[in-house]
């Protein structure tokens, strides 16, 4: 499998491509991780209880948001929310109306209830506005393409997006949605003039802690920073995989192509925190861990944002055969989003009981 991203005027189709190569890599791998990753787990047993499963009839593919009512969901299109009760009922779709066409149907939802925001990173274009409004007005805040947004609060956001220099890299950027103020953190991530592929991840924000987070999908590196950019602190997953060779061959001297090969390996699919606990779904198989085991479930890893500590790990069982794509997680609740199903579980409100080093 190969990706190509070219420089210059199709610097939009980085965000797409950015957004869809993790999944078509993780499709396209050759299985389930079965080697030892020279690193051991400990496991936080009964932590998960089954309390709903319901079809996944409107293709969701994200959770975006949740309250003390309920969760919210995005669809395929850009504008679609799909609301149901905190048990999963009562379903209903509310398409969001938007004041311009955008290039492409991806954007990028939250919903801090009753606030909605949309991140177009093609369009340059910040969509905010009022759930219970069913529309949203846009702003063009930022200047460059994005790939990774975050509200902060109902006056910033924070963006990882381009910094058009001699060579393309991706940036953190912290945006006033008053006045459109910017500050920027250029030195929290290495730069390698490849766009930002071969360090892509996951940026997320933990109000209870006031910290950003940022996890790559192909090394074991989290960043963790504050939102003036004064500190920065790295701490590493517990697999080994400090860095991976092959997520990012360029060849500048040829038009400013980037290659991505099959030599990529994805490390981390999907995270979310919540409460000041970083939740990774992890690709790789412990040395303590059967295979049937890791086979039959997705396995979260469970950190500490503050200090980076490891706190153990859990297993989200398979479902109609499938592993869950993407989860979320409020008030000692967990949804997992499967390709066909969505489940409720009840998470055990003591993350501290237990653990046992082995299956």
């Amino acid at each position: 499998m190969k990706a190509l991203y070219k420089a210059g005027w199709q610097i939009a189709l980085t965000i797409l491509v950015s957004a869809s190569l993790v999944i078509l890599l993780y499709i396209r791998a050759p299985g389930i991780n079965q080697e030892n990753n020279g690193f051991d787990r400990v496991w936080k047993e009964q932590l998960l209880k089954k309390e709903v499963m319901t079809d996944n009839v409107d293709s969701i593919f994200s959770v975006c948001g949740a309250s003390n009512t309920g969760w919210y969901f995005s669809g395929p299109q850009a504008g679609n929310i799909i609301i149901t009760d905190k048990k999963l009922g009562n379903k209903r779709s509310q398409h969001l109306q938007l004041d311009f066409v955008p290039k492409n149907k991806y954007c990028i939802t939250s919903i801090d209830s009753p606030r909605v925001y949309l991140f177009f990173g093609n369009d340059h274009a910040i969509a905010a506005g009022n759930i219970n409004d069913n529309k949203v007005q846009t702003h063009t805040w930022f200047d460059k393409n994005f790939s990774r947004a975050v509200v902060l609060s109902p006056a910033s956001v924070l963006l990882r997006g381009f910094q058009l220099t001699k060579q393309v890299d991706q940036v953190f950027y912290k945006i006033g949605i008053a006045d459109s103020s910017r500050l920027m953190g250029d030195s929290i991530l290495p730069k390698y003039g490849d766009a930002g592929f071969s360090n892509d991840g996951m940026l997320h924000y933990d109000k209870a802690q006031a910290l950003l987070c940022y996890v790559s999908f192909y090394s074991n590196e989290i960043v963790m920073f504050d939102t003036t950019f004064s500190s920065v602190r790295h701490y590493r997953t517990i697999d080994s995989t400090a860095n991976n060779s092959g997520a990012v061959q360029s060849a500048q001297e040829k038009d400013n192509l980037y290659l991505v090969t099959d030599k990529t390996r994805l490390i981390n699919l999907y995270n979310t925190v919540d409460k000041g606990i970083l939740y990774n779904l992890s690709l790789l198989k412990a040395d303590n861990e059967q295979v049937a085991d890791f086979s039959a479930n997705a396995v979260v890893d469970m950190y500490e944002l503050k200090t980076g500590a490891y706190k153990g790990s859990f297993y989200i069982p398979n479902v109609d055969g499938g592993r869950v794509m993407q989860f979320g997680i409020y008030n000692n609740q967990l949804v997992g989003v499967y390709k066909n199903k969505l489940v409720l579980y009840t998470m055990a409100a003591d993350k501290g009981m237990a653990v046992h080093a082995s299956r």
